[in-house]
């Protein structure tokens, strides 16, 4: 409207051009091309290219009414690189062997994302597949404490599989973009928020054939599923610097595939970033995370819980 009034008050000033110029610049304002309307920029290039340096983690906890358990993974810091077209970005990771916690064996372990963020909506399918765990309390331990080269075995016999898929709706998709953040595909020119509003699947197997974890000595599958909501925000300092946060709970049907329980818990998904945008550059730092609850009775709960380091210099062509 400040491009309407401005029209207005040209037509009754300088005459008739003004006013014709002041209109004109009243369309391209609607169209949401005007400067101190925009809030989201597209960069010109199609095509993005990244390397980073990941590092991802599951943290597996098991409670029952006489002990409380916390096993962690240990996989080597990777190396990533990756590309985005359009609204989809696919990325590839290579460890680096030296860059883990020496005290304990390495995890056996893949790690697979595929990304899509729109405009209006996004989705993320990741794939997990970890093996070789370590007892939270063991550090320091020498009931579970490894040599300096890790080739003492005696990490916990746990396997973890899973495969999930997330998604959300933004609300405030006009002013709001989750790719600027997180995928540095777009550039957030003012600071915006934006309630999310999405559903979410996780299929997931845990097993441990020998250890003395004895609900898995048989694979245990597990199905949750179920809505979720949340708010995302970014703040922007000088059109390039950000911060951003998106936190959402969901609350989800949790399955035992090969058993009769069902039950409802809750489930939480943090993500967080900051990072700054140049013309044909653009890094950040980024945290995210998925936390499932697990509920098989009143006695017996536990949680999967998948972390995600990231640092990335983004190159547009």
């Amino acid at each position: 409207m400040g491009c309407f009034r401005f029209a207005i008050n040209c037509m009754r000033i300088s005459g008739i051009k003004c006013g014709l110029a002041g209109l004109v610049l009243f369309v391209f304002c609607e169209a949401g091309l005007c400067a101190e309307d925009q809030y989201i920029q597209s960069f010109d290039a199609a095509f993005t290219a990244y390397v980073s340096l990941n590092y991802n983690s599951i943290v597996f906890s098991q409670n029952d009414k006489n002990s409380a358990e916390t096993y962690i993974s240990n996989r080597p810091f990777d190396a990533g690189f990756g590309f985005a077209w359009g609204n989809f970005s696919l990325g590839f990771n290579v460890s680096i062997p030296f860059l883990r916690d020496t005290e304990y064996s390495k995890s056996k372990s893949s790690d697979a994302q595929l990304n899509y963020h729109g405009k209006k909506f996004f989705f993320e399918i990741q794939g997990k597949d970890y093996k070789g765990f370590h007892d939270e309390d063991s550090r320091g331990s020498s009931r579970r404490r490894l040599s300096a080269v890790g080739k003492d075995g005696q990490n916990v016999d746990l396997e973890i599989r899973s495969i999930g898929i997330f998604g959300q709706y933004l609300w405030n998709h006009e002013e709001y973009s989750m790719r600027a953040a997180f995928d540095l595909t777009e550039r957030q020119l003012k600071s915006a928020g934006s309630f999310l509003l999405g559903a979410d699947s996780f299929y997931s197997t845990i097993f441990s054939p020998e250890s003395f974890l004895s609900r898995y000595n048989k694979k245990n599958k597990l199905l949750q599923f179920g809505p979720n909501a949340g708010y995302a925000y970014t703040w922007v300092y000088n059109n390039n610097l950000f911060l951003a946060a998106a936190v959402s709970l969901g609350l989800n049907v949790h399955k035992e595939l090969n058993g009769n329980s069902y039950s409802v818990g809750p489930a939480f998904f943090p993500r967080f970033a900051v990072g700054y945008h140049m013309e044909d550059w653009s890094f950040n730092f980024m945290y995210t995370a998925t936390i499932l609850s697990i509920i098989y009775n009143e006695n017996e709960s536990g949680d999967i819980s998948t972390h995600h380091v990231q640092l990335t210099l983004a190159r547009r062509f």
